[in-house]
Parts: C-alpha cells; structure tokens; sequence
C-alpha cells in the first residue's frame, strides 16, 4: 500500500502536507492517478502538489475519502455531504472536488449550492465566486451561475424594498465586473418585461371576468 504525500500551496506560497493512503486516493481522484501515473521511476511515497482550493475545504474532502476507505463495506460510495455550510463554505468544497476531478462525480454538492442560490439572495462574496468558478461558457455547472442571476434580477423586479441594502452591494459589486453586470442587466428588463405581459393578461382577465359578472353570467 503506497502513500501519497499531497502539498497544498496556499496563496502567499506557504505549503501544508498532508499524508494519504494513496491506493484509496488514487481510486477516488483522476488528477492524483494521473500524477502518480506520469512517474517515470516508482516511488514509496507519491509526492502531488495541489494548488488553488482552500486548505480546509481540501482537507474535508479528503476526510470525506478517507472514511470511505475506514468503512468495511466496499459498497460504500463517496457522497461527500456539505453539512450546514453556507454558500461560501460550499462553494469552497465544490472547488477542491473539482480541482480533484474527485470520482464520481459529486453532482448533489452542485445541486445542494444551486438549489441555496436559488432560494437566497447572496452576498457580494459569494456573487463573485460563483462568478468566478462558474461563468466559463465552457463550464458544465454553469447553472449555478445563471440561477444566481436570475435570483438576484427577480429580487430586483419583484420584492425591491426587501434587503435593500444587500441590493445597492451586489450592483455595485456587480459593476466592477462587465460580463456580471450585463448579464444582471439583462435579467432584470427580461423580467420586467415578463412582468408587464403578465399585468396586461391579468387585467384583461379582470374586465372580463367582470364584464361576464355584471351580464349575470
């Protein structure tokens, strides 16, 4: 049984070991199968450099991957469970399992982030992380992007006075990144537009139904 020695390099460059079974890792990570597949001369103790996730969002994950490796069933499959993190915690997490390529794929975390963006309007960070990890047109969860786009718009058109402060935020955090602020943009007069059709069909609807009513139909 191999162990893999992963060094994660935090922003300021400082680096973290952490010391893994590297058969269970290698089982449930392309990325870390790829790198120790790529040595040339075989060694005792893979040493894999992972960049970019947070240190505590990496190191859930692979707790996550080490208990399905202490279990005795081995029909046990890695569901790795977000708990009661935020949208930033859980954004964080997604980030590490996606810098993994952790297998399989861990569909209900973007589920569980999508479904929270959703429901809430979020914060300025968040706005900007979904932004960031999300907009590619080339990215396949870029869902959550648009789902946090049309949240955001809908709160605009439809419930304005709620959160207002939350709302001038997110504008103004929106601003200092074009594609962000055209896509809210364009969210918004879409809706609004939606809006004003529906107006029209209600109060069609109204006179009519009370047109029929004063008939005595």
């Amino acid at each position: 049984m191999s162990s893999v020695q992963i060094i994660h390099i935090a922003d300021d460059g400082e680096g973290t070991i952490i010391v893994m079974d590297g058969d269970l890792l290698k089982n449930h990570s392309k990325v870390v199968r790829d790198m120790i597949a790529s040595k040339t001369v075989p060694e005792v103790i893979h040493k894999i450099v992972i960049r970019g996730p947070e240190l505590e969002a990496l190191k859930f994950v692979l707790e996550q991957i080490k208990k399905v490796g202490d279990k005795k069933k081995n029909k046990d499959v890695l569901n790795i469970d977000l708990g009661q993190r935020g949208v930033l915690a859980s954004l964080r997490v997604h980030r590490a399992i996606l810098c993994l390529q952790v297998e399989p794929e861990q569909f209900s975390v973007a589920a569980r982030i999508n479904n929270k963006v959703a429901r809430e309007l979020v914060a300025v960070q968040e706005m900007l992380s979904v932004t960031d990890a999300y907009s590619s047109i080339n990215n396949p969860y870029g869902k959550l992007y648009t789902t946090m786009i049309h949240t955001i718009a809908w709160r605009f058109v439809n419930d304005p006075d709620m959160q207002v402060g939350r709302m001038k935020q997110l504008q103004e955090a929106s601003a200092t990144q074009p594609h962000l602020h055209t896509a809210i943009i364009a969210k918004i007069a879409e809706l609004k537009e939606k809006k004003r059709i529906r107006g029209i069909i209600a109060e069609k609807r109204r006179v009519r139904d009370e047109k029929r009513r004063l008939q005595g139909f």
